[in-house]
């Protein structure tokens, strides 16, 4: 069995076997969150008014949720030539290793997943996911880029991210932060 293959199983099993606490729900699909009470006005929905505070207040309020969205993860890879250092393992396989537990974790959140791969500039990108196909990309991406003689873009790493990434995510860089 290769390495990669045996990676990919090994982070989705860590990731998708029954964990204490993590109890499937009756409710399947977006959630909502409360958000405020405020007064009630005409064209609301009945089924949403508060009838506690109504009868406190002697007038009709209404609950007002707020959809639960869903959440876009982007992973960045940054992957400079200090990576290939390690007494037992390479710094490169932790870090794949790394990648390939945050891919599966936000595929089984049902989140967008995104990866950045970046050396001096942006050297490979994958589009946003929700399929496990797209954390098998990541990961192999990953394993297979060369890191001899290459160096990792820190500094213009918070310019990049703000032209590449359009809408609101939650952006994870993983690297070991050894600028050469």
């Amino acid at each position: 069995m290769s390495a990669l293959r045996h990676l990919l199983i090994r982070a989705r099993r860590q990731i998708f076997s029954e964990m204490v606490g993590n109890n499937p729900s009756m409710f399947h699909g977006e959630g909502y969150d409360f958000s405020e009470l405020r007064e009630y006005q005409v064209g609301d929905d009945i089924k949403h008014i508060d009838w506690n505070i109504t009868a406190k207040m002697q007038t009709p309020y209404v609950k007002v949720f707020k959809e639960e969205r869903e959440l876009s993860v982007v992973l960045v890879s940054m992957m400079g030539g200090s990576l290939h250092f390690g007494s037992t393992k390479l710094k490169h396989e932790t870090l794949s290793e790394i990648i390939a537990l945050l891919s599966f974790s936000a595929i089984k959140n049902g989140d967008l997943l995104s990866h950045l791969l970046i050396q001096e500039a942006i050297s490979h990108a994958t589009k946003p996911s929700k399929r496990i196909k797209a954390v098998h990309e990541c990961v192999t991406q990953v394993v297979q880029t060369s890191v001899l003689n290459r160096s990792a873009d820190y500094a213009g790493l918070g310019a990049l991210l703000m032209r590449r990434i359009k809408r609101k995510s939650l952006v994870v860089i993983v690297g070991d932060f050894f600028a050469l």
